[in-house]
């Protein structure tokens, strides 16, 4: 699981792709980065960099890596340019993982592997159509041997039935996740899903997700008709 506990900023969000690759030219002078680079899961994101997301970024973004480790490469151009994505997939060596922000449904999913502009399958449960869906999103990933990687920002809810579906296929991966990125990905449940320090979590096997509402929460934040 890729995962990062350290709160988004607004500086963070309109950053250019080189300065976070300086910081991993960075960290990889301070440590032996082909050792932890699969284990830590790092990733370069160009999702909410609207700027860097154009049919060049991945090109020139590997070309400025220095020949790093390459790890998943989370929607290097806008979700709902397919053949842009597929034209970034074919020519750098990076993996490219996506695209839970615009497909939703296994209907859209298909037309990005057909066109072979993902490596990495990234539904999100909660936005591509509940766990059925999802369920379906990954035997398609599997018939053409992708591995799944959901993208997991919700409830603490939609947490445990992402992690169920990840937890329930052969083609598991990993997931990409902020945690927790708001009050309710933890405290809407009595015991929530917590991200240890090397990025696991333990599932439950409590009945269903195996999660119980807090009532106190859902009494604070429940909006009556």
């Amino acid at each position: 699981m890729w995962c990062s506990d350290k709160p988004v900023t607004q500086e963070m969000l309109h950053e250019p792709i080189y300065e976070e690759l300086k910081r991993v030219a960075n960290h990889q002078e301070m440590t032996n980065y082909s050792a932890i680079a699969p284990l830590a899961g790092l990733d370069t994101d160009a999702e909410d960099r609207p700027l860097d997301r154009r049919r060049p970024t991945g090109g020139g973004l590997r070309r400025r890596s220095g020949g790093m480790p390459a790890p998943p490469d989370l929607e290097p151009v806008c979700p709902d340019d397919l053949a842009g994505s597929a034209e970034v997939a074919a020519k750098v060596a990076v993996p490219v993982a996506g695209y839970e922000t615009c497909s939703y449904g296994r209907v859209s999913f298909r037309d990005y592997i057909a066109a072979r502009a993902i490596h990495f399958v990234q539904p999100d449960v909660a936005w591509s159509g509940g766990l059925t869906e999802g369920l379906k999103i990954a035997h398609l990933a599997q018939a053409w041997n992708l591995p799944l990687a959901p993208h997991i920002h919700g409830s603490a809810v939609a947490v445990a039935a992402a992690v169920h579906l990840l937890g329930a296929v052969p083609n598991a991966s990993m997931a990409e996740m902020v945690f927790p990125a708001h009050p309710l990905m933890a405290d809407l449940v009595r015991e929530p899903l917590l991200v240890d320090a090397t990025g696991h979590l333990e599932l439950s096997d409590r009945p269903g997700l195996g999660v119980e509402l807090n009532p106190v929460v859902v009494a604070k934040y429940r909006v009556d008709r």
